[in-house]
């Protein structure tokens, strides 16, 4: 039978005005169709094989190489027509609102769905104008929705739609079928629910949803909540605003008193109030030094304790020295150990014997802040209100410096200076640990002299653990030896014990060869023979049990092992330690 080749194979036939299937016409030139493609005539084949596809052939034709493409594309066409819906594709709207005083608009994406429309009238590849162009197209249909609207429809099988058709008709899709395989296209029912719904979609241009009350009631909906974000964004900035006309009127009637905090921050500046300090607190200064003369240590001319750098030092009307030796005197020398000190109340009495400089003072009255909160000064920057401290902050970094940096206690002075004090875990508070240098000396020297036993402790305790660990090594090795020594006595006793009992050598191997031969004649295939005694047997065990000495190794219980057992045992090396007295 003639072979057709598959370009003159089509799934459709065209019978007058309408496609159909093979299966739908009879067979052969009686079904009276021609190709959707060339016009050629052809002929139904039916297959009774469920395996093989109906088609029809090209009659006469040479060669129709665009007949399957047409005939698909037509009949897609011919679905949807005579079905009277499609589903259409899904669609982003992009939703944007704009406002004269904004020059960003708020956009929002729209997401909607497939879903299927009805036609109210349909028509094939009719001629549609376009105002705008004044071109003429011809899409594959021509469809009214029930709200009026115009869809046009194209059904892509190998060739996409016309690039400028696309920019020039509105609501138009497009329907993809060039992936779609024969199998699919061979079955009705699944090539029409492609056609319909499920094959890939897309819009060129789309307005269908521009005028939905769906759609205006969202961008409505925007435009409300883009009024309302600009309101709040107008009302934020007047605030912003106001705060910001305040803050400089604040800055401008505060302007001297900024001015001080930018010069106390630059080291000319911090520098020369410590030489106005230093004038001013002469006389505490030389107070200081002769009362606290013995906190010196060798070399020191003022004690190590009030001569701490600590921040915030410059806020008081006295040198460092003369307050941090007013606080030291009055609260720490010579106090038991145990005394509590409470930040707060050690600042008061400072503040009342010191003073604070003026413009400071003024500047501090406008924060709202807990006492040991930083200072929060609304219309100061964030490094003019870290530069300004209150003063228990300041009092509190003092104590800070004479207290160790752990709750572990320690009397060895470092190079910041002797740790007179340690921190309690609540609050600013401290406990005096020492009350004079000479108590940090006797108890640096005290836990000097302990850390020195507790050394001497452990490298004793080292030495003996290496004495034991080396004993214990020395006795483990004499224990392996023993063991060792027991075992092989303990071996050499078995051995003489099966000497006792020991055959003649020629007993032995007629013996021997009598058991294995029994071993055969009971069905046994295998066997474990001894090493030592050379005795066959069935049982599986780790030692003989004849000789009480011979490991046991599998042999196999051919014909000719047998046959040739007693030779092997003839010639097998001996394994005992010395030749038997009762051997010929």
């Amino acid at each position: 039978m003639r072979q057709v080749s598959d370009n003159l194979r089509t799934p459709f036939g065209l019978q007058g005005e309408r496609l159909v299937r093979p299966d739908d016409v009879p067979s052969g030139l009686a079904c009276n169709c021609t190709c959707p493609g060339c016009g050629a005539e052809l002929q139904a084949r039916h297959r009774s094989n469920p395996n093989h596809r109906s088609y029809f052939a090209h009659h006469q034709a040479a060669e129709c190489p665009g007949g399957y493409e047409t005939a698909v594309h037509s009949m897609a066409i011919q679905i949807i027509f005579e079905h009277g819906g499609i589903t259409i594709p899904e669609k982003t709207i992009e939703l944007r609102s704009s406002l004269p005083d904004d020059p960003d608009d708020l956009v929002e994406n729209l997401e909607l769905p497939r879903r299927e429309v009805t036609f109210i009238h349909c028509v094939y590849e009719t001629r549609v104008s376009q105002e705008e162009s004044q071109r003429l197209w011809r899409p594959d249909l021509t469809a009214t929705l029930k709200n009026e609207a115009t869809l046009y429809i194209e059904v892509a099988v190998s060739h996409k739609s016309d690039i400028e058709k696309t920019r020039d008709l509105d609501n138009l899709m497009e329907i993809d079928l060039s992936k779609l395989p024969r199998s699919i296209v061979d079955d009705p029912e699944q090539f029409t629910n492609q056609v319909l719904h499920l094959a890939p979609r897309k819009w060129f241009q789309c307005s269908l949803y521009d005028k939905t009350p769906f759609v205006q009631k969202r961008l409505e909906d925007l435009k409300a909540r883009h009024e309302r974000q600009q309101s709040q964004k107008a009302i934020e900035r007047a605030k912003a605003d106001h705060e910001h006309a305040r803050k400089t009127h604040a800055r401008l009637r505060h302007g001297s008193k900024i001015n001080e905090i930018h010069t106390i921050m630059r080291p000319a500046g911090y520098n020369a109030r410590m030489t106005q300090l230093l004038k001013l607190s002469e006389n505490g200064i030389a107070y200081a030094q002769q009362r606290l003369a013995s906190e010196c240590s060798e070399g020191e001319t003022i004690p190590a304790a009030i001569h701490r750098s600590v921040p915030g030092d410059w806020l008081f009307n006295g040198h460092p020295i003369a307050w941090q030796g007013f606080v030291f005197d009055h609260y720490i020398f010579q106090k038991a150990p145990g005394t509590l000190l409470f930040a707060d109340s050690i600042a008061d009495a400072v503040v009342q014997a010191f003073g604070v400089v003026d413009w400071a003072d003024k500047l501090l009255a406008e924060s709202n802040t807990k006492r040991f909160s930083p200072a929060h000064i609304w219309f100061l920057d964030a490094a003019e209100n870290e530069q300004l401290l209150k003063p228990e902050v300041v009092i509190g970094n003092y104590l800070e410096s004479l207290s160790p940096p752990s709750l572990i206690l320690t009397a060895n002075p470092d190079s910041t200076g002797p740790r007179y004090l340690k921190r309690r875990s609540r609050g600013r508070q401290y406990e005096v640990q020492f009350g004079t240098l000479k108590e940090i000396q006797v108890a640096t020297e005290e836990a000097r002299k302990q850390q020195q036993e507790r050394e001497r402790e452990s490298t004793e305790q080292a030495e003996a653990l290496k004495q034991m660990r080396i004993r214990d090594l020395a006795h483990a090795k004499e224990q392996a030896k023993h063991d060792a020594l027991k075992q092989q006595l303990a071996w050499e006793s078995r051995e003489q014990s099966t000497l006792k009992n020991w055959l003649p050598e020629k007993k032995r191997l007629e013996r021997n060869t009598k058991h294995l031969q029994a071993i055969q004649e009971h069905g046994y295939d295998h066997a474990y023979l001894c090493k030592y005694c050379h005795l066959p047997t069935t049982k599986r065990t780790d030692i003989c049990e004849e000789c009480g000495v011979g490991k046991l190794e599998p042999i196999e219980l051919t014909s000719e092992y047998v046959a040739t057992f007693e030779h092997r045992l003839r010639t097998m090396p001996r394994i005992r330690a010395k030749k038997d007295y009762r051997d010929p």
